[in-house]
């Protein structure tokens, strides 16, 4: 039995394979998952606040540490990183407790 090829379509060349489509990043999605985790971390940060819980601060701080570092916001890590060491090793634990 011979097959006809004039009864198929030809596919279209520029269809791409689902690896290498996957090795293109999306600029703008990943932009707006950073900014919406930016805000969530900013809300976190303000709720902690008014609920005055320092040990909650404590763990927001920690989770911004790691994301300003990963998005090489360098001087806000620096401080950040300052404020940890300051509540965790220079402050007695009395002074850290009301420190926080």
């Amino acid at each position: 039995m011979k097959h006809d090829s004039s009864n198929y379509e030809h596919q279209d060349s520029s269809y791409e394979a689902p690896a290498a489509r996957q090795k293109q990043s999306d600029y703008i999605y990943n932009y707006h998952c950073g900014k919406l985790a930016f805000g969530l971390l900013l809300f976190e940060f303000e709720d902690a606040v008014k609920e005055g819980d320092g040990a909650r601060l404590i763990n927001v701080y920690k989770l911004a540490l790691l994301y300003y570092k990963c998005y090489g916001h360098h001087k806000y890590a620096y401080v950040t990183l300052l404020y940890l060491v300051k509540t965790h090793a220079t402050l007695t634990e009395q002074q850290a407790n009301s420190f926080t």
